[in-house]
């Protein structure tokens, strides 16, 4: 039982490639603890270890033959150590070597990236987004802020009756402090909105410079973030299409699919601009 990953929820066979997988049985053990156990077990005894996946196939079961939708596979050819992906349906003949696919994968996530020139304007869309989204913390910090500013008119015309007499030392000493101690909890309250509000502003930095190089954070990240983008941008997966020998799109993330278009529509335009210039120029010659 400590040492089989099907008491731990998953399962690994030929069917799999030899891939550790999620099954539909129930675990009796984590997978974190199950991976523990593996780490102790194998200093101790050298018995079965899990190998952590790396993202030598990240496409695998993602990309799907264009012919007959089935998932391609993966394999590698041990004497050329050269990596493949396949369809396994018989008599297909989609194979296809993984360093094409993954640059060609790479160049079509690049077709998602903001225009330098539209960088700011996509930023102030993102904001509204993720601000509109967090509108609590900002009616907090309103509250806070109006809360603040009564106690301060308070404390003010506190010290302006003791400076006319109106009240006595003992009372002015009590209600100083009473004012005070609520501000300094006013003060902290607000410094934790205002922290979550500088989240939300990072939160917005890292969507734009995740959308401005979308291709090169895919190549260069582990298996996992690998398949967060690509689940995020293509959730049905994406068809290979062996006779173009180019991807095939089945469905696309709507807010990213705009983005493309912004995109091409922005470069359209450059490249028409430089075109008339171009004709301009040789009619002036």
């Amino acid at each position: 039982m400590l040492t089989n990953p099907f008491y731990a929820g998953k399962i690994q066979s030929k069917f799999t490639d030899g891939e550790i997988i999620d099954g539909k049985h129930p675990a009796l053990i984590s997978w974190v603890e199950f991976l523990q156990v593996q780490e102790i077990l194998s200093g101790r005894t050298g018995v079965y270890k899990v190998k952590a996946e790396t993202p030598r196939f990240p496409l695998k079961r993602h990309i799907r033959c264009a012919e007959d939708g089935l998932p391609l596979t993966a394999y590698t050819v041990k004497r050329k150590n050269i990596d493949y992906y396949k369809c396994n349906r018989t008599g297909c003949k989609n194979n296809v070597s993984a360093k094409k696919l993954h640059r060609l994968y790479a160049e079509l996530l690049d077709s998602y990236t903001i225009p330098p020139m539209l960088l700011e304007w996509f930023s102030d869309v993102v904001s509204g987004i993720i601000f509109e989204e967090d509108s609590e913390h900002k009616e907090q910090l309103s509250l806070l802020k109006k809360q603040k500013s009564e106690l301060e008119s308070k404390l003010k015309k506190c010290k302006v009756s003791r400076g006319m007499g109106d009240i006595d030392e003992d009372i002015y000493t009590t209600t100083v402090e009473v004012i005070q101690e609520k501000l300094a909890k006013i003060e902290v309250e607000m410094a934790k909105v205002k922290r979550n509000l500088s989240n939300l502003t990072s939160t917005v930095d890292e969507v734009v410079a995740t959308c401005c190089k979308l291709g090169c954070l895919w190549s260069n990240s582990e298996l996992e973030l690998c398949q967060k983008i690509q689940n995020l941008l293509f959730p049905s997966g994406i068809f290979w299409d062996k006779e173009n020998e180019n991807y095939r799109t089945i469905d696309c993330n709507q807010a990213l699919s705009i983005i493309q278009r912004i995109s091409s529509g922005y470069k359209n335009k450059n490249e028409e601009k430089s075109e008339n210039f171009s004709s301009n120029f040789k009619m002036c010659g």
